[in-house]
């Protein structure tokens, strides 16, 4: 049985978390959308949402990534990229959202006093 070839750049992360992303739609008017990722990786993320930018659309994203521990604060990665295919309906089966895309995106992450507190403790090693 033949297998599929992976074209993606790096390890995908499957897990949902809160994206608002903008884009400037065919008519030049910006607009604004939330949605939730599929996955993300070091170069992008699937984005399940009800609206859905043009592929080639110019976009501006942040991803709200969830708290590692209960007294840390959660973590925003933001970014820019290019849509690069959308898929209507991928959302439904999901159980988010109508529809769904694929960016190609450069993140970076916010660096807020708790984060940075967080990656200063120690480690233990065994």
């Amino acid at each position: 049985m033949p297998r599929l070839q992976e074209f993606r750049k790096g390890k995908r992360y499957w897990f949902k978390a809160p994206v608002r992303f903008s884009w400037r739609a065919h008519d030049g008017e910006p607009r604004t959308c939330e949605g939730v990722t599929r996955d993300v990786n070091t170069s992008g993320a699937y984005i399940l949402a009800d609206e859905l930018p043009s592929v080639g659309a110019l976009i501006q994203v942040e991803i709200a990534l969830p708290k590692v521990a209960k007294s840390s604060s959660g973590m925003c990665l933001r970014g820019e990229g290019v849509v690069l295919r959308t898929e209507a309906g991928e959302g439904r089966r999901a159980g988010a959202g109508n529809g769904g895309f694929a960016a190609e995106m450069q993140l970076y992450p916010e660096w807020t006093d708790a984060v940075v507190s967080q990656l200063k403790r120690p480690v233990l090693v065994m």
